[in-house]
């Protein structure tokens, strides 16, 4: 992944992100985390 390699992370990072942000679901108005 460019941006991955651009920002000196690895693409495992990236996608361990995204697998945490998939299980939260989507943003919900008015309310923080």
């Amino acid at each position: 992944m460019a941006v991955a390699r651009k920002m000196g992370i690895s693409d495992s990072l990236i996608h361990a992100w995204r697998k945490t942000n998939d299980k939260a679901g989507p943003p919900v108005r008015g309310k923080e985390n």
